[in-house]
């Protein structure tokens, strides 16, 4: 369902953006319609020093987009959906922002035990131990240099007394 779009329903669109933090109703085919709008206009091929209507078309088309963009990116960081007719470009860039907010955040939880392991020095000689993880440490030599990946294996050290955070 294809709405006639105009330059004046554009323009009310542009100002309705501006004045809101919710994105607002617009056509399922905005985007594709604005194409259209700005295929019919006339050229603006005079060196008036003004620009014209299809000049001035294509910049509110391209602020109405860059605000509506804005608001899908507080969307995401604000967990909120997109209205269920959002235009399809607009719920896949949602989409492509979600996937990579969720993929950051899992990286995180994962990069701390998997790529940036504690340092510790130990306190004193001591034979191999077995860490509330599983794994096993030693034997240690006093002030030697030793990584744990696990914060639970990391806080047992460091309450025991046998390392020291450096």
């Amino acid at each position: 369902m294809s709405l006639e779009l105009s330059y004046d329903l554009v323009w009310r669109i542009y100002q309705a953006e501006n004045q809101n933090y919710e994105l607002q109703q617009i056509p399922k085919t905005f985007y594709e319609d604005a194409a259209e709008l700005i295929e019919s206009l006339p050229s603006d091929a005079h060196d008036t020093g003004k620009r014209g209507t299809k000049e001035n078309a294509i910049k509110l088309i391209e602020a109405v987009h860059e605000r509506r963009s804005q608001k899908i990116l507080m969307y995401v960081a604000f967990g909120r959906q997109l209205p269920q007719n959002a235009p399809q470009k607009e719920a896949e860039l949602y989409d492509r922002i979600a996937t990579i907010k969720k993929e950051n955040r899992l990286n995180i939880t994962k990069g701390k035990s998997q790529q940036d392991p504690f340092t510790l020095k130990s306190m004193r000689d001591m034979p191999e131990i077995v860490l509330p993880s599983g794994s096993r440490l030693g034997p240690l030599k006093k002030e030697q240099v030793v990584r744990v990946a696990s914060p639970d294996d990391r806080r047992f050290l460091l309450e025991s007394v046998i390392c020291i955070e450096i």
